[in-house]
């Protein structure tokens, strides 16, 4: 029992040194004060002032929406179970028009494409992290299992540079079916 006292009386020693030393410290201003002075130079940063990020060339945006839609286009294909889909390249190319657009009456765009079909979208909108999980956000939106064979689709991606390889992911897919 005596060397565990011992100990704690050690320590409870060193504590108070490391007090003492402490207050000694503080009280020579003339350690301290010159860091805190507002006259003296500012402290020099390591990080540069603005930190640039790099653009993300167009080349590599319209490489990387192609291998998306590819992509989901094929596990589309593979998930569906009542016929091989139909992809409608006129109707893709409206909904990536829709995409791009910012602001503008998605109705207006769609009326002419409403007269022979009937017409289901869905958007999803993500950051872009890979091909997989944009393809699992449309196989979310399960307009895959329509029993329909005479369905017709239509997909269209829009990535949108954020910063530096933060790249946005918007992604329309539309079920189309045709009026009688």
């Amino acid at each position: 029992m005596p060397v565990c006292t011992d100990f704690l009386d050690n320590e409870k020693h060193l504590e108070k040194r490391l007090i003492v030393c402490t207050l000694r410290i503080l009280k020579r201003t003339s350690d301290w004060r010159p860091l805190f002075d507002r006259e003296s130079d500012e402290i020099q940063s390591l990080q540069a002032p603005t930190v640039s990020y790099p653009e993300v060339s167009e080349d590599a945006l319209v490489e990387l929406r192609s291998s998306i839609e590819r992509e989901i286009k094929l596990r589309f294909d593979e998930a569906r179970k009542f016929g091989i889909p139909q992809w409608n390249l006129m109707a893709s190319r409206l909904l990536r028009e829709i995409l791009q657009e910012e602001n503008g009456s998605v109705d207006a765009k769609l009326a002419r494409l409403r007269e022979s079909y009937t017409v289901t979208i869905t958007a999803v909108s993500m950051p872009y992290r890979n091909v997989q999980d944009c393809v699992a956000a449309v196989l979310r939106c399960d307009l895959h299992t329509t029993t329909s064979s005479s369905s017709q689709f239509a997909l269209a991606v829009h990535l949108q540079p954020a910063f530096g390889h933060v790249i946005g992911c918007n992604v329309a897919i539309a079920l189309l079916t045709l009026r009688m």
